[in-house]
């Protein structure tokens, strides 16, 4: 099994348009389908499941779109998610650029994960207003003052110490990465932790994206030789 799937629920509005629906609908749609697959991913016994929920970007997009999400569906997630008997199985991690984020919805995700904190089984993990090229500027201002203050000596990062600074940090890097919706690139998620990872694009839409569909990804990550640069001799 994969210690770590990373998802990209790509396909919401798409789904929304081809039944002549809101967007808002699709995201509804999308929402539900991503508590069916964290529910699956506890059973398998996942040890990681990271949830590309909003990027940087996204904030970009239509103000009545991103006020659903904000003022909306994610208040009304969290709440759920909150209250949910699975909770106490999880525990909830998040990583972007939060304070970006309404003062609500930054609350809900700090109170849920300080509620789990101390959870075994599986790790839940956000990226929202999440940005790849972020992290890693991020991180390197945080060594930056690291080595100016005197807390760090330049001969001493490596990429192990690199990966301290980093919003992953304690994390595994992802085994498999599964974008949905037919899209075949990474969109500035996780540039830096993907290295290695198995990249899987599905041409399914994020809300149509069954348990089946689920598993058949995690078949196809079994069957791949994971060489990691090396020839086995």
């Amino acid at each position: 099994m994969p210690r770590h799937v990373a998802i990209t629920m790509d396909g919401n509005g798409r789904w929304a348009q081809q039944r002549n629906r809101s967007r808002s609908q699709g995201h509804e749609e999308g929402a539900k389908r991503a508590l069916e697959i964290i529910e699956i991913s506890l059973r398998l016994r996942l040890e990681v499941l990271t949830l590309y929920a909003f990027s940087f970007e996204n904030w970009k997009r239509d103000s009545q779109e991103v006020a659903f999400l904000m003022e909306d569906l994610f208040p009304r997630m969290l709440t759920d998610l909150r209250n949910h008997p699975l909770l106490e199985r999880l525990h909830l991690r998040v990583m972007g650029t939060l304070d970006r984020l309404p003062p609500h919805v930054h609350s809900l995700l700090e109170d849920i994960a300080q509620r789990t904190r101390k959870n075994t089984g599986l790790t839940l993990n956000i990226a929202i207003s999440y940005s790849g090229r972020n992290e890693i500027l991020d991180a390197c201002r945080k060594l930056c003052i690291a080595v100016l203050d005197g807390q760090v000596n330049l001969p001493q990062i490596d990429q192990a110490h690199f990966e301290q600074y980093l919003y992953t940090v304690g994390l595994p890097d992802p085994d498999l990465h599964i974008r949905c919706g037919g899209v075949h690139r990474l969109s500035n998620f996780m540039l830096w932790q993907m290295a290695y990872t198995e990249l899987l694009p599905v041409d399914i839409l994020w809300p149509d994206f069954s348990d089946v569909d689920y598993l058949q990804c995690i078949l196809h990550f079994q069957q791949q030789p994971r060489k990691f640069g090396v020839v086995p001799g």
